[in-house]
């Protein structure tokens, strides 16, 4: 048993003595090839490619050791393969929209419902030129003031053109004494303006009334008319604000206001009565896109003479038809006696005072009314 024992090393030693020696050789009955440091000499398993880079090979695995007497060693196992490499980017999200620059601009809040807004006011004095608005308008504010118009005298030239006449609508009587008292008959009506006398025997008539027609005068104009322009202490504009996104909620993105706007952000309506601002905006103006100015004179005339002054002849004739040896009385409307042996008469008429004319017009008439108004309401 020792012999076998000792006969089995022997043979190990040569065997092993033949592997220093420098020949490759096989482990009986496994035939896998051994290098020179022992090693397994095949090849690394190459590693798997991952997305974006590739692994490295693993290392060879080490040589088996020898095992018992006359069985080869087990061949040493693969290296594990390389781990893959890292994913690639991401590809970034879609840029999101700008907000409210807040350097040139500010987000403010939307107008309330009937007023138009966001927009800047503007306010100089009444000589100043207003900005051009795209959208909104300019006008007036402040104390409104406008004087009454300036008028000429008025007077009036010398009466003319008045008359007198005889009222024909009144019949005349006829008496045959000297003072109206006796008799009294009527004349009956004129012919051609020649009343006859019904007896040659009357001496006395009281005749008909004599109407006034008065004249009238040319109106004379002393000084011109003159208006002077109306004023307000301000010259004022409202003009909307261009306005973007870019703010929170319903807010409302504008530029800041600059020169030569004011600071504030108002809002504004056609005025209506009772109007109010609303809430946020505790400063009003009243702006006035024009006045209605009709202020003038009155012009100067003249009203019918007054106090015109009539009197009469009263002429008697022989004849019946006014026509012979007249004799002249004076007129009296109560009574007019007659020369003797008259069968007709008539009346003269004449003015004998024209009187005169009161003027009219020369007054000032008219007013200036600021029209077109907005109720301005800002911050």
């Amino acid at each position: 048993m020792k012999l076998i024992s000792l006969a089995v090393a022997l043979v190990s030693v040569a065997i092993m003595a033949s592997g220093v020696a420098g020949c490759s050789s096989s482990v009986a009955g496994i035939g896998v090839p051994i290098d020179e440091a022992g090693t397994d000499s095949g090849s690394s398993l190459d590693g798997g490619s991952g997305t974006g880079g590739s692994g490295a090979g693993g290392s060879g695995g080490a040589a088996g050791s020898g095992g018992a007497a006359g069985t080869g060693g087990t061949g040493g196992s693969g290296g594990t393969g390389g781990s893959g490499g890292s994913g690639g980017q991401g590809t970034g999200g879609a840029a999101g929209s700008g907000g409210c620059p807040s350097a040139t601009h500010q987000c403010v809040r939307p107008p309330p419902a009937q007023w138009t807004g966001p927009a800047y006011w503007f306010a100089g004095a009444f000589t100043d030129s207003p900005p051009s608005c795209t959208a909104g308008t300019d006008g007036y504010s402040g104390t409104f003031s406008s004087d009454p118009a300036s008028c000429p005298t008025c007077t009036c030239g010398s009466a003319n053109g008045g008359s007198c006449a005889v009222d024909t609508s009144v019949t005349p009587s006829a008496y045959s004494d000297n003072s109206c008292s006796l008799g009294g008959q009527s004349t009956g009506a004129p012919s051609a303006g020649c009343y006859t006398l019904p007896l040659s025997s009357d001496n006395s008539i009281v005749p008909p009334p004599i109407l006034s027609v008065p004249g009238s005068c040319a109106e004379q104009t002393t000084g011109m008319t003159q208006v002077d322009p109306w004023t307000f202490t301000e010259r004022v504009a409202v003009c909307d604000a261009p306005t973007q996104g870019g703010c929170a909620g319903t807010d409302l993105c504008i530029a800041q206001p600059e020169a030569p706007y004011g600071s504030q952000i108002c809002v504004y309506k056609p005025t209506a009565p009772g109007d109010s601002c609303p809430a946020n905006y505790s400063r009003r103006f009243d702006l006035h896109a024009q006045v209605d100015d009709d202020r003038r004179c009155e012009p100067c005339g003249c009203a019918p003479a007054n106090g015109q002054v009539c009197s009469a002849d009263v002429k008697g004739y022989t004849d019946s038809a006014c026509q012979d040896n007249a004799s002249t009385r004076s007129y009296d409307p109560t009574c007019v006696s007659l020369s003797l042996n008259r069968n007709s008469f008539d009346i003269v008429p004449a003015v004998s005072d024209p009187g005169q004319c009161d003027p009219t017009g020369g007054a000032s008439i008219g007013s200036a009314v600021p029209s077109g108004s907005l109720t301005v309401c800002c911050e």
